[in-house]
């Protein structure tokens, strides 16, 4: 499984967030996404466990119910209990595609708007 976020190359990345306790396990998130940049791994999964605990803190990500049920802190609409939410929110991903990179054309751009702008003060 490649978890490789370095390079200068297109990364097509696959990820699910999970949270992991015994009898409260759920899946958050799920999804496909173009990295474009070079990252550390590391820090890419911990933005996308810290969007999910932001999202439970505001009310934007609903809790599930099993969470409710079980009486659990991060059910009634609050955040994720910090030590939860470090040792038991995953991002599992793996990066599904590489494409190469087109060269830019920045020179080619450049031209382009100074002609425009020739013309339209010649």
């Amino acid at each position: 499984m490649d978890r490789d976020l370095s390079g200068s190359d297109l990364k097509v990345v696959r990820y699910r967030i999970v949270f992991t306790k015994r009898d409260l396990e759920y899946m958050f998130k799920q999804g496909e996404e173009l990295v474009p940049y070079p990252a550390v791994a590391a820090a890419w999964a911990g933005r996308k466990t810290d969007a999910v605990v932001q999202g439970l803190a505001t009310g934007e990500i609903k809790p599930p119910q099993k969470w409710i049920d079980n009486d659990y802190p991060g059910g009634g609409g609050s955040a994720i209990p910090e030590e939860d939410a470090e040792r038991y929110l995953v991002c599992s991903f793996e990066v599904v595609d590489r494409i190469e990179r087109q060269d830019a054309e920045y020179e080619r751009d450049k031209v382009k708007y100074l002609r425009r702008i020739s013309n339209n003060f010649g």
